[in-house]
């Protein structure tokens, strides 16, 4: 970015050298990296029991030799030389798996990655990418950054409805070296065909919700892979979970077409506990190690699903019992199911629940070794990479899991890994500890940088953004507690000059507006937010989330009146907008007669 966007900035938040203790800021490496050291060229495992996931069954005493990354040697430990100057492992009575897989994530920092690798996740499929999701996957291919290996579709393609725009979006994604393509709700027929022949063209996988004109049966006939079960609660049983007359019909359609299903059961779950046990959820211990801001944004008083879904609670439960039905049935039918947990999702965990969703499946009555291969082999061939990664054999990448116990019968041991290897590179479990140990202090080295960066009035600030804060969060965060500070009127006026200026700045996306004002409701400063989102309203007038925005902050202020009021105006410029329904109950709801 220029410099003058950045004196803009500047100007908007007016900042007094006192205000800030003034830092230089960080070279322009613009990575935030976790080094802990260079990988050992060679490894040996010694005399492990290998689990393959290419069958069902375990390789007792074996030796397995991993050179530059790669599984290079794989025999009988009797037979097999242990390299000289091998870093040695010592294998007796402990098992060798392949790297787990969660193929439904939301890559929001590189602070988040460590999560990954401390739960034995190697490779993730980041499922609304942004251009620093491309710089990661590079940084950790090449060894500059630790973390699970990426996959990523492009930015979300959500509303396109004509044939050409189509045709746009996926040739820009495919230039940008996405992996894949993401469809959402809104996308018409004419587009989704489209979107499909133009994927295949690129070569570009494609995944997604059942989008809402197109139904189901596009969707299987494209072998679109579907990113949730709920998505056929939505559209095919038209939200009637009381009659399950059709789900074998519907399990066999999908797997005649062949199409592989994300069950995110986790996911969805946590909605449920974020509606009903919310502060039990935020007490977890692995919350901890999200970013500060993160954790505020999921907070009692501004959780998106406590607030609209807040006496939903029965009938969420009751839909996943539903979905969890249907998932048998598509299991039985031999559909492949992956795992995949929608991390980064208000109230899931990176990491961690992926060992959730694995506990999922053993509900429904997949066995351990089914589980596993949903999180690792079934992955792989998605990906078209069976060669590449997902069993244990010689030449492939050397994502491996050494765990003190047989993953084929008991899966919990999964999650309690003595050491992790990812590319190579071999992490035992106190390394792994101390990675996560970093990830607090990473986030606030982030909000120290930025902020710093801000008022020296430096143009690395935006590059290292750039890298770091690809939705602009750490960046709410940051003039967030500048507003708590100095106020907003300043923020204001900066906020006009930029959007002279620079329609494109982050500064004054729609998005970002909206996360400022979030993260001012959950820092208890509502009348900041209400006039944060009272400019985004300005700026915006056709979104209906704007005015859904400020409808909710006047509602946590306790004005009903207003709240009804601008929860009317955003059905009224945007009547589908995704919380136009829950919007409608609470009109309903609050413009009741008092019983009083």
């Amino acid at each position: 970015m220029k410099r003058r966007h950045l004196q803009l900035l500047l100007l908007v938040l007016a900042l007094n050298s006192s205000a800030l203790p003034v830092a230089p800021v960080a070279p322009v490496t613009n990575v935030t990296r976790v080094d802990h050291g260079k990988a050992a060229s060679v490894v040996a495992f010694v005399n492990v029991n290998v689990v393959p996931m290419d069958r069902e069954g375990v390789l007792e005493g074996q030796t397995v030799v991993v050179s530059d990354g790669r599984i290079s040697e794989i025999g009988a430990a009797s037979k097999t030389k242990v390299p000289r100057g091998a870093t040695r492992i010592e294998g007796k009575g402990r098992y060798l798996m392949p790297g787990l897989v969660d193929m439904h994530t939301h890559l929001n920092s590189p602070a988040e990655l460590p999560l990954y690798l401390a739960n034995g996740v190697t490779t993730v499929f980041n499922l609304n990418g942004r251009p620093a999701n491309l710089l990661w996957r590079a940084d950790v291919e090449q060894g500059r950054l630790a973390g699970p290996t990426i996959y990523s579709c492009g930015p979300t393609i959500r509303t396109a409805q004509k044939a050409d725009e189509a045709r746009r979006l996926v040739e820009e994604q495919s230039k940008a070296g996405y992996d894949a393509i993401k469809i959402y709700n809104g996308v018409s027929k004419e587009a989704y065909d489209v979107l499909i022949a133009e994927a295949k063209k690129h070569h570009l996988l494609y995944i997604g919700h059942i989008p809402r004109e197109p139904g189901l049966e596009s969707v299987l006939q494209a072998g679109q892979a579907i990113a949730h079960a709920e998505e056929y609660v939505y559209t095919t049983f038209k939200n009637k979970t009381d009659d399950e007359s059709r789900i074998p019909e519907v399990a066999a359609a999908t797997a005649k077409a062949g199409v592989p299903v994300i069950l995110t059961f986790v996911a969805y779950d946590h909605i449920i506990k974020q509606v009903e046990t919310l502060p039990a959820l935020l007490a977890a211990p692995e919350m901890k190690y999200l970013a500060p801001w993160v954790r505020d944004s999921w907070g009692v008083d501004v959780n998106p699903y406590k607030l609209n879904l807040g006496t939903q609670g029965a009938a969420l439960t009751k839909s996943l019992a539903f979905q969890k039905k249907l998932a048998r049935e598509l299991h039985r039918a031999g559909v492949k199911i992956m795992t995949g947990t929608d991390a980064m999702n208000p109230g899931v965990v990176p990491g961690y629940s992926e060992h959730e969703e694995l506990r999922h499946l053993l509900d429904i009555g997949f066995t351990p070794f089914e589980a596993l291969r949903a999180a690792t082999r079934y992955p792989a061939e998605f990906f078209k990479q069976p060669a590449e990664f997902g069993t244990i054999a010689v030449g492939k990448r050397a994502d491996l899991l050494l765990l003190d116990g047989n993953p084929l019968r008991d899966v919990a041991s999964v999650a309690r890994p003595l050491g992790v290897m990812a590319r190579g590179r071999w992490m035992p479990q106190d390394e792994l500890r101390r990675m996560l140990e970093d990830v607090p202090a990473a986030y606030a080295k982030q909000v120290e940088i930025t902020k710093a960066g801000l008022a020296e009035g430096s143009d690395k600030v935006w590059e290292y953004l750039h890298y770091n804060d690809p939705t602009n969060t750490l960046l709410a965060r940051s003039v967030g507690d500048l507003i708590v500070e100095q106020g907003t009127e300043k923020f204001r006026r900066a906020f006009e000059l930029a959007w002279k200026k620079d329609p494109q700045s982050p500064l004054v996306q729609e998005n970002f507006v909206n996360g400022l004002g979030y993260y001012l409701a959950g820092q208890k400063r509502l009348k900041e937010a209400i006039d944060v989102f009272q400019l985004n309203v300005a700026t915006y007038p056709k979104s209906g989330n704007t005015y859904d925005s400020l409808a909710e902050a006047y509602m946590k202020s306790g004005d009903k009146a207003r709240a009804v009021e601008f929860y009317r105006k955003a059905i009224e410029v945007e009547p589908n907008y995704p919380n136009a329904p829950a919007a409608a109950e609470l009109i309903k709801k609050l413009s009741a007669p008092s019983n009083e």
